[in-house]
């Protein structure tokens, strides 16, 4: 019996033993499998949180990108703004000086006829006076008329010195009363207001007639300027305070060279200028011109000696 006893103990540890042996393997399972399932559930959570991370980054990277769009498309917007009203202020500046060239033009146009005009009723006589105005300009050949600007503005009538002085001579010739008196007329009716300067040219021949009373050309020229003074001043009816001389002599041709005789008829002349009234013309000397004397003068820039 007993060793039926003794087995059946040993049987019942063995069994024992073996059925520990199972419980141990099934929790060692269960655990692995929650393990696994814990890693698992781990992973997904880190792929979640790469993918959001991801996501995030592109959403900024993309507002990022349209904020700058944004910018750019506001100064652009801006360029195009400030392009626009440049070009119209541009637009606006060049329609004003076009208008004010225009009426620049519109103005010499009327001095240009307006001057035409005071041409011809002086040249009734013949075509022996010349005006000068501003960037004019009609051919000598037309009747011995020419026109053209001065910087100063002044205006110019230009008499040919055969027309009022016998060769050598600074006295007026008889014949030429009615030409002064013309020029003077116009003086009056069309320039009240300007101050008046008398120059006389030669050409640059020596003073042959009359030697002992002209010496040299300048000499000539200044009795030539101050005898029209004279007339203009007690027959032309014009103020002589307005009015002062100056001779110039050969110092300022209009043709130079002088190859022909034609050319020495040119230099040869009593210019009349019309000064304009906004410039300021020697008032000392125009307010001590009322004694009737002319003021003449060797260049423009020498005091001024009595003529008598």
């Amino acid at each position: 019996m007993s060793w039926i006893k003794t087995a059946t103990t040993s049987a019942l540890a063995a069994g024992v033993i073996l059925l520990s042996a199972g419980c141990t393997s099934k929790k060692d399972v269960a655990i692995a499998a929650k393990d696994d399932t814990i890693r698992r559930q781990e992973a997904a959570m880190a792929n979640a949180e790469s993918e959001r991370q991801s996501a995030d980054a592109q959403a900024r990277a993309a507002s990022e990108q349209a904020a700058k769009a944004a910018e750019l498309n506001r100064q652009l917007a801006s360029q195009n703004e400030q392009m626009a009203t440049r070009t119209s202020q541009q637009m606006a500046q060049n329609a004003s000086i076009m208008n004010q060239q225009n009426e620049r033009l519109v103005a010499i146009q009327g001095e240009f006829g307006t001057l035409e005009g005071l041409v011809k009723n002086m040249n009734r006589g013949g075509g022996t006076i010349v005006v000068t105005q501003p960037n004019q300009c009609v051919p000598q050949e037309q009747g011995g008329i020419g026109m053209s600007k001065h910087r100063d503005n002044s205006i110019h009538i230009s008499v040919a010195g055969s027309v009022l002085f016998e060769p050598g001579r600074g006295e007026l010739k008889s014949g030429c009363s009615d030409q002064l008196m013309r020029i003077a007329s116009t003086i009056r009716q069309q320039f009240p207001n300007n101050a008046i300067r008398i120059e006389g040219h030669t050409d640059s021949t020596p003073v042959v007639h009359s030697r002992d009373k002209y010496p040299d050309n300048m000499a000539l020229s200044q009795a030539r300027a101050a005898a029209v003074y004279d007339f203009l001043a007690k027959r032309g009816g014009i103020p002589a305070g307005k009015m002062y001389t100056a001779g110039y002599g050969d110092r300022q041709p209009l043709v130079t060279p002088e190859r022909t005789a034609a050319d020495r008829s040119k230099n040869r002349r009593v210019e009349i200028v019309i000064l304009p009234n906004n410039l300021k013309v020697q008032k000392d000397q125009l307010a001590h011109n009322g004694d009737g004397q002319a003021h003449a003068f060797q260049t423009s820039a020498t005091p001024p000696a009595a003529h008598k």
